[in-house]
């Protein structure tokens, strides 16, 4: 999974060459949503390439947080309902297309 933006290097692709060399990794490189997430399962190598930082939880407390492709908006937020209340999701503003420096 990566969400860091398009002016940063996508090292999925990277990792992806090098586990495929071994026959014995099956590799699936998708988007980092937080359904995706909430789906990942059984991986013998889990990897995130995203921004981290703290963030706040729906109770005003901070969090460390990592960055998803997830989009805010009020539909999906009232989706993510069940997380929000059992402490699973903060927000968390990143520049996800700023020239790194």
């Amino acid at each position: 999974m990566s969400e860091m933006g398009t002016r940063f290097t996508n090292t999925t692709k990277v990792l992806k060459t090098m586990l495929e060399a071994n026959k014995d990794y099956h590799v699936s490189v998708i988007d980092a949503s937080v359904d995706n997430l909430k789906h990942v399962v059984g991986d013998g190598v889990f990897y995130i390439d995203t921004h981290g930082a703290r963030g706040k939880k729906r109770d005003n407390t901070d969090a460390y947080a990592l960055w998803t492709s997830t989009k805010f908006d009020t539909v999906m937020d009232k989706s993510l309902k069940p997380d929000w209340v059992a402490g699973r999701l903060a927000y968390i503003t990143a520049d996800q297309d700023a020239i790194p420096g």
